[in-house]
């Protein structure tokens, strides 16, 4: 690592954040589950939280584990109804039972709960009370675009949104660690996979193959498992809340879509610790490419769960290969380009999607900094895509 680059680190120190979501307007009007991966910054909400009619009980204290994971009861001496207008509980996947409790307590006391959890695999796997309606779905996602003052785009697509990572002088470091612990507690503790060198290996191949359309067979010949078992290991990503899918837009007039999906890693950053990249990525690789699209994929999700719209992510791709990178709800459709010049093949998916179906709107997104509308088409910067995207001008 050069001197200038750790200058550069070092400036970064102690960058505050305001995040979108607002934890405050949601608990107010019921009950929730807050769910993101560990380090996005659900504990740094939850002090903001904090006062004296607030009750808060973390399941990584080994006090309150091992009290209320013995006698899950135990929570109701901890209530006082009268004092607590909310009781948060931290990690509540840890014990899945006390979900039965909370259950009873908003049917008898009428409190509300913030349950958050950074794994949902032992909720399922337990068959947990998910509380049947009286608590919604929240999610935490890493520190997005609008989030970071400052927003440096070659620093996010190597080093990721984990708040720490970005105010770390050792970002690469420090995500080794976060990585190791991942695989050591919600792999290795949560899904009791025996044979850990071949999720290891799973887990690099997948990197190789994120963004890209998901091919069980090629990636369990890569492996040395079968499929059934890559497919278990993709469910384990998206349980441990590592990665997501993207499923495919299936309602063109015309052409006929493939049936697979996309997978993404939910942050850049764990992406490239699991590729062990380079510090700095070059700026014309295929990875690059691939690392700016999982950038907006980032955005666009974390955009549509912030702002409680219950709109569907998708992308499209024909049999004969044509390809739009996102499509939301039927309504708009997005291409990604890392180019810093607009190409005329850059238009061929968006002109051919326009036949499938009636769109609002179609985005293409490069790095160009001319704003131009060509056939219908709106080519923006990122940036400016960004700004409109968190101003609420792109989707309505």
């Amino acid at each position: 690592m050069t001197l200038l680059f750790k200058k550069f680190n070092l400036s970064l120190i102690m960058t505050s954040f305001k995040r979108n979501l607002n934890l405050i307007d949601l608990i107010i009007k019921k009950s929730h589950f807050l769910f993101g991966p560990r380090g996005t910054g659900k504990s740094y909400l939850i002090k903001q939280l904090l006062r004296p009619d607030i009750l808060l009980i973390n399941l990584l204290k080994s006090e309150d584990y091992l009290d209320l994971s013995l006698n899950p009861e135990n929570i109701r001496l901890r209530i006082n109804p009268k004092k607590h207008k909310l009781i948060i509980i931290d990690e509540v996947q840890k014990i899945p039972q006390l979900l039965n409790e909370v259950h009873y307590l908003i049917e008898e006391y009428k409190i509300n709960f913030l349950l958050t959890g950074s794994s949902i695999r032992r909720l399922k796997s337990s068959h947990a009370n998910m509380l049947g309606g009286r608590a919604r779905n929240a999610s935490l996602f890493p520190i997005t675009f609008n989030e970071w003052p400052d927003f440096n785009l070659d620093r996010y697509l190597r080093f990721g949104g984990l708040p720490a990572i970005i105010n770390s002088q050792e970002p690469r470091e420090d995500l080794s660690a976060y990585l190791i612990n991942y695989i050591n507690e919600e792999v290795k503790q949560e899904s009791n996979i025996r044979k850990i060198d071949f999720f290891h290996s799973f887990l690099e191949t997948a990197a190789l193959s994120s963004s890209e359309i998901i091919n069980f067979s090629n990636i369990a010949s890569d492996t040395g498992v079968s499929e059934p078992t890559v497919k278990s290991y993709y469910q384990i990503l998206e349980d441990t809340l590592i990665g997501f899918q993207l499923l495919p837009w299936r309602k063109g007039r015309s052409r006929k879509s493939i049936a697979s999906s996309k997978f993404y890693f939910f942050d850049t950053g764990i992406l490239h610790t699991v590729l062990k990249s380079p510090d700095v990525l070059d700026r014309n690789s295929d990875i690059y490419g691939k690392t700016f699209e999982q950038f907006i994929a980032q955005e666009l999700r974390a955009y549509l769960s912030y702002r409680r719209k219950d709109y569907n992510l998708n992308f499209w791709r024909s049999l004969d290969k044509v390809e739009v990178d996102f499509v939301i709800n039927n309504e708009i459709a997005i291409e990604v380009k890392s180019s810093k010049k607009i190409k005329a093949e850059h238009f061929k998916g968006l002109r051919e999607i326009k036949k499938e179906a009636k769109f609002k709107k179609l985005y293409l997104i490069t790095h160009d900094p001319i704003e131009k509308t060509i056939d219908g088409i709106e080519c923006l910067h990122w940036k400016q895509f960004l700004q409109k995207l968190w101003d609420d001008e792109i989707i309505e």
